[in-house]
């Protein structure tokens, strides 16, 4: 076991700039209301609590279900009154079970884990979730903290996480941060759950330690500065062995539209919510979907939903069932590469209506996928939600004037080539025209 000299680190609160990520006790104040975030931490939804969200979106919200980069869920649009309720519904149907850690249950799996002879690393975020939820001193965990669990397909690891532990030959390996992928150290067997939830959940606590004894008040592995990453190497790998294996990250965001096998005469069925949002008639119509399967929905950091089990020969039915009501299940669909903020006019530090623009550029594609990169449409420089792996990024600075540039899906500053400025019209046609952007 992973050990450090301070058995409870101090909790540093204060960060130059204020985390405003929403939850289900402390929300955002947005445009047209609060928003609402309900973890997942890596785990499926049952249809029961899926439904009621999607009953919260009528009855609170403003309709829509939302999705986020780290698998969770949003509700937006609630009034004080309604906010005030919504942690106790939530709560009551188990999709708060910790409210003292309700902040720092940020953890993400591999969207197809156990399916098709994958391996399943779900019982290790589930095991996770309770170590994490058990800790007093866990608490201190920034809600930017962010832990992934990868099957060994490399999906998840290409998201900018603080912990990554990755699946080879049954066993898990762990990175730090980002940039040692070579550095890692072996945190127990897949067959071991709660063994390895043990691990990774002291490694938390060897972070906490090292960030308090440098007195650096930051949020994530690699915001430390180098003399304290080294020593956040140095603490974890004396007490754990080190792995032969680097872990490995996707350069490419995984397609998560259509079906995949899953057993004899299943498959599992996967559906895209463009622009992060599906209407809550869509939400029910995945519900419906899903009470043909397992029963069980899981939310993707890629704004999907995969729902197992499905019987092959109902599959097609029912994808299309899933596309009227809003959702993208075909492979082939250009809203799997062309992604939006909110933008205006809900969000008030947006320069414009980006959704709007997404729209336009869908509709120029028609049926024909992307060529190239993703897009990803910016209401302004925070880019919030942008893809993780390298994408075409416009960033609005007026009504309809953007930066265009090449980003390589990092959250550090981009140093990338000149920007260039054109209305979307202009980014549009470059986007269109086969050749005319690299």
């Amino acid at each position: 076991m992973v050990t450090s000299a301070s058995a409870v680190p101090p909790v540093l609160e204060r960060h130059a700039v204020p985390d405003k990520c929403p939850g289900a006790l402390r929300m955002f104040e947005a445009s047209d209301g609060k928003i609402a975030r309900v973890r997942l931490a890596g785990s499926p939804m049952t249809v029961a609590q899926a439904r009621l969200l999607g009953d919260l979106a009528d009855e609170l919200g403003d309709g829509h279900v939302l999705f986020t980069t780290r698998a969770n869920v949003q509700l937006r649009g609630l009034s004080e009154d309604d906010a005030a309720q919504f942690p106790e519904r939530v709560e009551a149907a188990g999709l708060l079970p910790s409210r003292t850690h309700e902040r720092t249950r940020n953890a993400v799996v591999s969207p197809l884990t156990g399916i098709d002879g994958r391996a399943d690393v779900i019982p290790v975020a589930q095991a996770l979730d309770r170590a994490i939820c058990a800790a007093p001193e866990l608490t201190g965990l920034a809600g930017r903290f962010l832990i992934g669990l990868d099957d060994g397909s490399g999906d998840v690891a290409s998201l900018p996480l603080d912990l990554t532990a990755q699946v080879h030959h049954d066993q898990l390996v762990l990175a730090l941060g980002s940039g040692r992928d070579e550095d890692t150290c072996a945190v127990g067997p897949l067959a071991d759950p709660a063994a390895v939830a043990a691990t990774l959940a002291d490694v938390c606590r060897v972070w906490l330690a090292v960030r308090a004894d440098h007195a650096e008040e930051v949020w994530n592995v690699d915001d430390l500065s180098p003399a304290a990453r080294d020593d956040l190497h140095d603490r974890v790998g004396a007490s754990l062995q080190p792995a032969d294996q680097a872990v490995r990250r996707a350069t490419e965001q995984p397609r998560l539209a259509g079906t995949v096998p899953d057993g004899d005469g299943r498959v599992a069925v996967l559906a895209k919510a463009p622009m992060a949002t599906i209407s809550s008639a869509g939400w029910r119509a995945a519900c419906d979907v899903a009470e043909q399967g397992d029963g069980q929905l899981r939310v993707t950091p890629w704004h999907a939903v995969v729902i197992r089990a499905v019987p092959a020969d109902q599959a097609a039915a029912l994808r299309e069932t899933l596309a009227r009501t809003g959702w993208a299940t075909d492979p082939a669909d250009p809203w799997l590469d062309v992604h939006a903020c909110t933008g205006l006019p809900l969000c008030a530090r947006s320069h414009a209506d980006v959704q709007a623009r997404a729209q336009d550029l869908v509709d120029s594609l028609g049926t024909e996928p992307l060529d190239g990169l993703p897009v990803m449409w910016s209401g302004c420089a925070r880019q919030c939600g942008h893809p993780a792996t390298a994408h075409h990024a416009l960033v609005a600075t007026g009504t309809d004037e953007f930066e265009m540039f090449l980003h390589d899906g990092s959250h550090a500053p981009q140093q990338g080539p000149s920007r260039e400025r054109v209305s979307s019209g202009q980014a549009i046609a470059l986007l269109t025209t086969a050749g005319s952007i690299a």
